[in-house]
């Protein structure tokens, strides 16, 4: 399996960190009158590729000794292997005129970038070392962008389409995925905008096609924060694009503070207020208000209107530890009948000032 850091995606930080340079050179060292091999011989770039989860590529090195002295190896490493697999070779002398062969295979991920595998034949002597070097330049076989982003929460009950345009990339002999209804795999539905996928010509050495899908996202009447996937795929069912679909659906109504805090029992005659607001405008009732703090009242009115200001006191009840509960208040608005705010009561021998909470929350 291939590792975040070192291989290319299709979701924005993974795409942003495979695109980076790679630290390591993608040329060998220059010869020097010790070096027993040839540079060119240790270096094998694949060009340009399509990426994809089950995208990989071989090649075999042939490292001939070019010197006149023998060259004691004991073995070759792995120096990325996130990025690829070496096969193992085991200890053995390269005499002047011989070949050693290591077969290595080049991973590519999803998305674009340069992906860049190492493995170093470990020498007897450290300055016999070689590091051989496997590239290519990935480019997604498959991108999955935003038409017209559009922030914000959905309210509570509201549905809403959102539009992505899929690219689907090819190369003359592998042409592009077909953008139809096999290739897509989503949790919400979709529906396609283009009857058909438009040939959007070349592109570098590219061939591409172009459809835009409609993703709905559903009505949801609990607040909340969802996330899913929309992946293309090809025909085998190996996934060649991906991105994630994240949405959230806000509360209809609000309470600020977000609860209650009392100071201790001995300032039980002092109100506190919460006010509890509609964030659709639409007016509504508080029906009912319980808690499970003993001694703790809440006076409510029973107007229909978009906002309601709810006090509260606190009667002594002889805790001297601390207590916390909830205040659970029913409404008949549609998208949200339970508003719950916290309940914090000082014991009565903290003497903490009595306070109201300071951050809202929906």
């Amino acid at each position: 399996m291939v590792c975040n850091s070192c291989s290319p995606s299709n979701d924005e930080a993974f795409v942003a960190e495979s695109q980076r340079e790679s630290r390591i050179p993608l040329d060998p060292p220059s010869p020097t009158l010790t070096t027993w091999y040839d540079p060119a011989s240790t270096k094998h770039d694949f060009g340009l590729v399509l990426a994809g989860t089950d995208v990989s590529r071989s090649h075999t090195f042939r490292v001939v000794n070019v010197s006149k002295r023998p060259v004691r190896v004991r073995g070759v490493a792995n120096r990325k292997p996130c990025c690829g697999d070496v096969a193992a070779v085991p200890a053995t002398v390269v005499e002047p005129g011989q070949a050693l062969e290591v077969p290595v295979v080049l991973k590519l991920g999803l998305g674009s970038g340069n992906v860049v595998h190492v493995a170093a034949i470990e020498a007897e002597d450290d300055d016999d070392g070689v590091n051989l070097y496997t590239t290519a330049t990935a480019h997604a076989r498959a991108t999955i962008d935003e038409v017209d982003p559009r922030p914000g929460a959905l309210e509570p009950g509201q549905s809403r389409r959102v539009e992505y345009l899929i690219q689907s990339f090819g190369v003359q002999g592998d042409p592009p995925q077909p953008l139809d209804d096999k290739s897509i795999r989503s949790e919400l539905p979709t529906e396609w905008v283009d009857p058909a996928p438009t040939e959007a010509g070349r592109e570098d050495q590219l061939l591409v096609f172009r459809r835009t899908l409609a993703v709905i996202l559903p009505a949801l009447r609990e607040p909340s924060r969802r996330m899913t996937t929309l992946e293309v795929r090809n025909g085998y069912g190996a996934v060649i694009g991906r991105r994630s679909i994240i949405w959230e659906v806000a509360s209809a109504l609000t309470a600020s503070p977000a609860g209650l805090m009392f100071g201790d029992e001995a300032q039980a005659s002092r109100r506190l207020k919460v006010i509890a607001r509609s964030r659709d405008k639409r007016p509504f009732r508080i029906l009912e208000a319980t808690s499970n703090v003993e001694g703790l009242v809440i006076d409510l009115d029973g107007d229909s209107k978009p906002s309601h200001t709810i006090a509260a006191r606190l009667a002594a009840s002889g805790h001297p530890e601390t207590r916390t509960g909830e205040v659970v208040l029913r409404t008949d608005h549609p998208n949200q009948p339970v508003v719950k705010l916290a309940v914090y009561v000082a014991g009565s021998g903290n003497g903490a000032a009595s306070s109201e909470t300071s951050r809202s929350s929906p």
